[in-house]
């Protein structure tokens, strides 16, 4: 969070002076990301799943992908259960008010674990729609990189936030 507060301010001012203005308010409403980190274990458990993981900061989601069970969401599905949907999120420079826990993660043999913004997370809700199908399909085995960028440029109508989804295959 400093560190783009910092940047931004650069950015933002003309001269060095003005830059120590510039308030991180000012910097958020200029420029502000969500955050996902993922550390995923290279072996498997004696249960054959491998442990992963999970730390996120505004909207960002991220999903487990199994073949046998489909998707299961790691993080809250964002305006699950809400009777309006909005699209407010605490994003970086802010800084959550509660403490970012990591979120551990079991991952079976030839799963997936998918970490996405919110421009693909929204439309697949909980993954038991049309995108999700549709998504799951696709992704039942790791595709190749340009396809997969093409897989994620998908349209769906009042759904046009960025796109960005990183994927981490397991071995069968």
């Amino acid at each position: 969070a400093r560190r783009i507060v910092a940047h931004g301010r650069r950015v933002l001012a003309s001269d060095e002076r003005e830059a120590e203005s510039i308030s991180p308010k000012d910097v958020a409403n200029a420029m502000a990301t969500t955050l996902a980190i993922a550390a995923v274990g290279l072996e498997p458990t004696e249960q054959s799943v491998y442990e992963a993981a999970v730390v996120t900061i505004g909207d960002t989601s991220a999903f487990v992908l199994d073949g046998a069970s489909g998707w299961t969401p790691v993080t809250a599905v964002k305006n699950e259960g809400a009777a309006v949907a909005s699209s407010a999120t605490v994003a970086l420079p802010y800084v959550p008010t509660e403490a970012v826990s990591p979120i551990g993660v079991e991952i079976s043999g030839g799963g997936a674990l998918m970490l996405m913004s919110d421009g693909v997370g929204d439309p697949l809700g909980r993954g038991d729609g049309p995108v999700g199908r549709h998504l799951a399909g696709l992704w039942a085995e790791p595709p190749d990189p340009l396809t997969f960028a093409a897989q994620i440029s998908f349209a769906r109508k009042s759904f046009d936030d960025d796109r960005t989804v990183v994927g981490i295959w397991t071995p069968r």
